[in-house]
């Protein structure tokens, strides 16, 4: 539990927008979103990050989760 990933698997989420609901999935390497905990990893390793990203891939929620 001293991961974020620990913490983001227990909330959920609701988007504003659309009023979906959903989870994070960063226990289970065989879930579809689990390629973000690389980047929560690579967070906790360095100070500063800049990301050049696509949009609706959920880097906003995750950075939201980790500031959390």
């Amino acid at each position: 539990m001293k991961h974020p990933a620990g913490l983001l698997d227990h909330v959920l989420c609701i988007d504003p927008k659309t009023g979906e609901r959903f989870t994070f999935t960063l226990a289970d390497p065989e879930a579809g979103w689990y390629w973000q905990r690389r980047v929560l990893d690579r967070w906790m390793g360095q100070p500063l990050s800049m990301v050049l990203k696509a949009r609706q891939i959920g880097i906003t929620w995750l950075a939201a989760g980790y500031a959390l």
